[in-house]
């Protein structure tokens, strides 16, 4: 089966990230029909540059992690990101990605301390690599990933601000973050069909070195520390409920400590554990003669709470649920209209007050062309949201425009 997502951004890769099993977990098939497609698509590669821009109303007001207050007017990221997927032979497939970014947050007023207007994060992402072996082709796959950070893991000042806000989940900055630093991913994946069902299970065990986002929004720097290593887990369920086709899936990410040092010597009161992420998806694909494509899915993720010195940190918890429908009208034979809604509801973390950590209520509309030739497909499109923010120190309202265009070829 595919798993489908929103079409309106970057391509996804499965590799390093515990993304790769999810995935996977989610885009088996018993049926044959999977193993036709892999005959007729050897290789692809997608570019999809994107330009994307949030302006903050009056000003989105930010703690630093030196405990200044800073006013964020706009954030806007410009982004290039390449993918590419290989087969050999019918069971060796083989996934590449990489992103060019330049993301610029600029600020109302002069940050004094670092004496800059905006922060800037700019450079190559890390480059993710994934392995799949097709063991036994549709019923278990064994897959190894690897994430490489050649722009390297020492972000400054400056970079870290910037990526406390484009690290934001409320956000969905198509690049989110870089410089997260080398990890090694190996994972499984057994599937069968029963009573009709697809269903797939999938784990796999992170091995992490470098920096994270969630532990830069938690309120501490990323430098000098020991991320933790992570275990993922995912469930994932097909079938057809009338002439429509439903997939279920959910997961479980569990971590261990995030150690810090200081000249190379512990510093225990700022061990840290992210708690157990868990995740449900629920994607149903409705069979209807007047589209092309229509799909309405829902993603609700609840991330408990963290500890710090071995104490759960109050307040710290956070759900996020995003829902939406994506649809394509045929225009001809080739081109046909792409049509979106999204709506996104996150409580937040009240333990922090930087935009990474934010509750948010928006809401849009994607509106695009796709045209399909032979072996090849255009895709350009616009999407605009509106909405709120949270970061519990202030509030602004938010409004975002996205432009972008996804070219993919097929060999």
């Amino acid at each position: 089966m595919t798993t489908l997502t929103p079409p309106f951004g970057a391509a996804r890769v499965a590799c390093a990230a515990h993304a790769v099993v999810a995935t996977l977990a989610l885009s088996l098939t018993a049926h044959v029909a999977s193993a036709q497609e892999r005959l007729a698509t050897r290789r692809s590669v997608t570019v999809a540059p994107t330009y994307q821009s949030w302006s903050f109303g009056d000003g989105l007001l930010q703690t630093t992690l030196r405990g200044d207050t800073v006013r964020a007017g706009r954030a806007t990221q410009l982004s290039f990101p390449v993918t590419a997927e290989i087969w050999f032979g019918e069971r060796w497939q083989l996934d590449v990605g990489a992103a060019l970014v330049d993301s610029r947050v600029s600020l109302d007023r002069r940050d004094a301390t670092l004496d800059v207007d905006e922060y800037a994060l700019r450079g190559l992402t890390d480059v993710k690599v994934g392995f799949t072996a097709h063991v036994v082709p549709d019923h278990v796959l064994f897959t190894v990933g690897l994430n490489a950070a050649p722009g390297g893991t020492d972000l400054d000042s400056e970079e870290i601000e910037a990526l406390r806000v484009f690290a934001a989940p409320a956000f969905g900055y198509g690049v989110p973050s870089m410089g997260l630093g080398r990890a090694a991913t190996a994972g499984v994946v057994l599937a069968r069909e029963m009573a009709g069902w697809a269903w797939a299970l999938g784990g796999s065990y992170e091995l992490r070195s470098g920096s994270t986002p969630l532990v830069i929004s938690s309120g501490l720097p990323a430098l000098d520390f020991n991320p933790s290593d992570a275990v993922h887990l995912t469930l994932g369920t097909e079938g057809l409920v009338g002439p429509h086709a439903m997939t279920v899936g959910v997961s479980a990410d569990v971590f261990s400590d995030d150690d810090y040092a200081s000249n190379g010597q512990p510093i225990t009161s700022a061990r840290t554990r992210l708690g157990p992420i868990l995740t449900g998806e629920w994607q149903l694909r409705l069979a209807t003669p007047q589209l092309r494509e229509l799909v309405v899915y829902m993603t609700d993720r609840y991330r408990t709470k963290y500890s710090r010195a071995g104490a759960k940190v109050p307040r710290s918890s956070a759900n996020y649920l995003d829902v939406g429908a994506s649809g394509v009208a045929p225009l001809s034979a080739r081109a046909g209209l792409v049509m979106g809604l999204t709506l996104r509801h996150h409580t937040g973390l009240e333990s922090d007050s930087s935009a990474a950590s934010a509750a948010a209520r928006v809401g849009g509309a994607t509106v695009g062309l796709r045209y399909d030739r032979s072996n090849y497909r255009l895709e350009p499109f616009l999407r605009a949201q509106v909405g709120r923010i949270d970061t519990f120190r202030a509030t602004a309202d938010v409004r975002e425009v996205v432009a972008g265009i996804t070219l993919a070829r097929r060999f």
